[in-house]
């Protein structure tokens, strides 16, 4: 190609250049003049101009409408009037009303918490064990809202210094983070106690925590656990050397010793419900110790020899300790044809249940109780005699004041059983009569409710003992 031919294309190739610099010009121009009047025309409109930033305000932080105007057309600020709802203290959504002659406007107004907490950490010193939590490191937290603390970066759990980073974040997302130092040492500190185990009196059948008020403290561990051996030992009134055992999670134990005594409380002055059993076992006797252990209360049953293909159930109720009575062994009326008749029935009931228990019961209740009129059809007076030699063989004979009903026949209906064997609250202490052969499975039935009732109205429940208070009938014979 020529100079000539080169001079001419570059020629026209600056001149599309200008040509394209001209356009780009024009249209410039044109965007502007489009612009200056659409901003002239929104001005004439909204003579008012609020800047954008200064209507989101931080917490308790000073608003003033008037900063946020930044140009008043034809007026100044002092021309408009401002009217506003803004609550500073409180995180929300608001508006401010500006008015210019005959111009109005609502802008909306936030107040928002951009503000991250204050967070002064403290170093801490712990075991070789311990899991911190970042609570441990926080000397002090400040904010306007509810913060949460997280470990961000983990350590190791051995002897040594380590950086422990801290991070809280309120609930707006504000978060600061923060390091502090941790200290770990291998603990061979046993806690101490720091009370005085000193001799202490509990009383029967009164609920007490053998932990209550016993504290010790520990070097490291701010919890040490604290146990004693009473649950092992402790077994009704009497005198009882505790062991309490201190430890902390490391591992390291001490032991202090304290003398407990439990009184016992006359059950004379107790309000108390004696569940009596007459006629078993059986297999409703199981339920029924099923739901004596269930509710945790104690009962008598006076057995007879009717039952013995399920004696077992004599020897779990007294391993459960329960009291086992005698009721005879035949329970059959021609028992009472003399004393001798009486006492070698009773004699048999009890070799059979020393054959069980090991012991010989000196609990007891008449067949028909001590008022019943059957025995006079076999021995004129033989009541009057029995109920003074029992006594005089070492016995405790107990009759009943309030009854179940359900010796009335079989299976009687479970609300009657309900409402009879509750009728005797006016009684500080119910000696019940019931029943545990095959044919009572609605006494079975009503036990729980019986149960909660006396309960409720403040009752325990024993097993009756020569301690028991005297429940005898007139009588009759």
């Amino acid at each position: 190609m020529s100079n000539r031919e080169i001079r001419k294309f570059e020629s026209k190739k600056t001149k599309k250049k200008k040509k394209r610099l001209r356009l780009f010009i024009y249209l410039l121009l044109l965007l502007l003049l489009t612009g200056g009047v659409s901003l002239i025309l929104y001005t004439l409109k909204n003579p008012i101009i609020v800047n954008p930033l200064k209507t989101k305000i931080s917490i308790e932080n000073t608003y003033d409408p008037y900063e946020a105007i930044s140009f008043v057309l034809f007026g100044n600020k002092e021309d408009v009037k401002a009217e506003t709802n803004v609550d500073t203290s409180k995180i929300g959504k608001y508006k401010t009303t500006y008015t210019f002659k005959d111009h109005k406007i609502d802008i909306p107004v936030q107040v928002v918490d951009n503000v991250s907490p204050v967070l002064v950490l403290q170093e801490y010193t712990t075991d070789e064990v311990e899991k911190v939590k970042p609570e441990s490191f926080i000397k002090e937290i400040q904010d306007t809202s509810e913060v949460k603390t997280k470990i961000k970066k983990e350590h190791k759990i051995k002897k040594g210094e380590y950086e422990v980073t801290i991070e809280a974040e309120d609930e707006y997302g504000n978060k600061t983070t923060g390091i502090a130092t941790l200290y770990r040492k291998k603990d061979t500190t046993a806690p101490t106690f720091t009370t005085e185990l000193s001799e202490v009196i509990f009383y029967e059948n009164e609920p007490f925590d053998y932990l209550e008020n016993v504290q010790v403290t520990d070097d490291l561990d701010t919890n040490p656990k604290i146990e004693t051996n009473a649950d092992e030992i402790v077994a009704g009134p009497g005198d009882y050397t505790l062991t309490y055992t201190a430890k902390d999670r490391s591992g390291n134990t001490t032991q202090a010793i304290r003398i407990v005594h439990i009184e016992e409380i006359p059950e004379e002055n107790q309000r108390i419900v004696y569940l009596t059993f007459d006629d078993g076992p059986s297999n409703n006797t199981e339920r029924v110790l099923d739901i004596l252990a269930q509710y945790q209360v104690k009962a008598t049953f006076f057995v007879t020899g009717n039952g013995q293909s399920r004696n077992d159930l004599i020897q779990r109720a007294h391993n459960e300790g329960h009291t086992i009575g005698l009721h005879t062994y035949s329970h059959d009326y021609a028992i009472y044809q003399s004393e001798e008749t009486y006492f070698n029935d009773l004699n048999a009931v009890s070799n059979m249940v020393y054959d069980l228990i090991g012991i010989h019961p000196n609990v007891i209740r008449f067949p028909g109780g001590a008022s019943n009129t059957v025995s006079a059809n076999y021995c004129q007076g033989i009541m009057s005699r029995l109920v003074n030699a029992v006594g005089e063989r070492g016995f405790y004979y107990f009759d009943w004041n309030v009854s179940s009903s359900d010796a009335s026949g079989d299976n009687v209906d479970t609300e009657q059983i309900v409402a009879s064997s509750t009728s005797g609250s006016a009684y500080d202490h119910v000696v019940l009569l019931m029943h545990d052969t095959d044919a009572k499975g609605t006494t079975v039935e009503a036990l729980p409710r019986i149960i909660e009732y006396y309960r409720d109205q403040g009752y325990i429940f024993k097993g009756l003992s020569y301690r028991s208070p005297e429940c005898h009938h007139g009588v009759n014979n």
